[in-house]
């Protein structure tokens, strides 16, 4: 809904949302947020800054550069918080600095692998909220919400899998040796 009125949030957490009686979730503490267009928003990768929670903070954000942060920085946090919520885990482990590490240079262990109860459909959806190029992930947070609406209602979902050849050409690129 931020992401459709041209907000961005920054900080997607589990402390961030509350659940209530009918298990709806909600975003709150908007202290962090942005307009879209805001042109701070470039701004704040191009000095090396960032805000955020390590952990939840997207690869764009922390590698800095030229990149402009978005709807998918906020994307990527969600696909944090719904790993955690499908395994229990997080998916880049480790202290501030290790798991900032670990975002921009570790793919996270598949959610079935994890717990081997999480549908396919769903780890699909997970590891796409995840991805570290941007123009992979969902373009805001409408298009996720719409993706998981048609899970629920049992349709099937247009995000698909990445294939095995990719996944170890992606391991082969990131370990040459």
């Amino acid at each position: 809904y931020a992401h459709a009125l041209g907000v961005l949030h920054r900080d997607v957490k589990p402390s961030n949302v509350l659940v209530d009686r009918a298990g709806r979730g909600m975003l709150m503490d908007f202290g962090l947020a942005k307009e879209i267009a805001s042109t701070e928003l470039r701004e704040l990768t191009a000095t090396g800054a960032f805000l955020g929670t390590p952990g939840y903070v997207s690869p764009e954000v922390l590698g800095g550069g030229a990149k402009a942060v978005g709807p998918p920085g906020d994307v990527f946090a969600f696909g944090v918080l719904f790993y955690r919520a499908l395994t229990g885990a997080m998916p880049f482990e480790g202290e501030a600095m290790q798991s900032a590490m670990a975002v921009l240079l570790r793919e996270p262990a598949r959610p079935s692998r994890v717990n081997p109860r999480v549908h396919a459909d769903l780890e699909t959806i997970c590891l796409r909220c995840l991805e570290k190029d941007p123009a992979r992930r969902f373009p805001e947070g409408t298009t996720l919400a719409a993706e998981l609406r048609r899970w629920l209602a049992g349709e099937p979902i247009l995000s698909r899998p990445v294939p095995w050849w990719e996944r170890a050409w992606r391991r082969g690129a990131k370990h040459r040796g």
